[in-house]
Formats: C-alpha cells, structure tokens, sequence
C-alpha cells in the first residue's frame, strides 16, 4: 500500500474508539504479523493496532475466508472500505495485542552492520590486553 491509510470518522492516533485505549506496549512489523496468518492463529492489524481474530474466525459476519485473506496483513483499508458502525464498535471493544509499524526493521539481518565491531575483551585482569583491544577498537586519533 502507498499512501495515507484511510481512516474511519473515529479513528485518531493512539485512540480505537470514542473512549478508546493507548496504544499497546508491544510494537509488530509486518515480518512478525505475517507469522500469524492461519485458522489456528489468525492476526490482523487495523489503524496501527494488532488483534488476534482467532477466535472471532466462526463468528465473523463475513465468513471467515474473508478474515483469512486479510491474516497476517494490515488491513486497514478493507476495514474501513467494507465494514459498518456496527463493526467498528465490535473491533473497538476487542484489546490490541500489540501495536503495528509497518515501517519496523526485523531480525538479525534488518541489524545494521557494524564493519568495526569492538572485538570482545576476555579477561579484563590481563590490563594490557584490554588495553591493546581497546585500541584497535578505537580510531586513531
């Protein structure tokens, strides 16, 4: 997706609903909510907030094929495309598990890499051996 992602009337940052919530502690990138994407464990983010629909599959007015083809994506806009006031209370009622950002570095290869690492300094007792690993870490001044 490009661009602003729609809104409903209700929607603001850190706020769900009329009432709402703050936004959740743990923070998801797209890498880790594309793990969750089965009829066992079934994940959506909306408006920057995960939920866990795993339980909702059965009960979605919809059908749950449509909930599975929005697992482990933001779905933010076919929500507010398809969805009335109505689910929008229902959504508003269910805990975030965690934050979205879309934009979140993940894993050891989002790290980035440090040509110059510091090599590791082993027995700190041996003073001059610290001492010489230390300047090699250490640009020359």
């Amino acid at each position: 997706l490009t661009g602003p992602t729609p809104r409903a009337p209700w929607m603001s940052p850190g706020v769900d609903a009329p009432g709402g919530t703050a936004p959740p502690a743990r923070v998801v990138g797209p890498r880790e909510l594309a793990r969750h994407a089965s009829v066992e464990d079934c994940w959506v983010a909306i408006n920057g907030r995960v939920y866990d629909v795993t339980d909702f599959l059965r009960e979605h007015p919809g059908g749950k094929r449509a909930l599975l083809q929005a697992a482990g994506e933001d779905a933010t806009t076919a929500f507010v495309a398809l969805h009335s006031p109505r689910a929008y209370k229902m959504l508003a009622a269910r805990e975030p598990i965690a934050a979205f950002d879309r934009d979140l570095a993940e894993g050891p290869e989002a790290a980035p890499e440090t040509a110059a690492a510091a090599p590791p300094l082993g027995n700190l007792a041996d003073g001059a051996a610290a001492q010489g690993a230390l300047e090699g870490a250490c640009p020359a001044r």
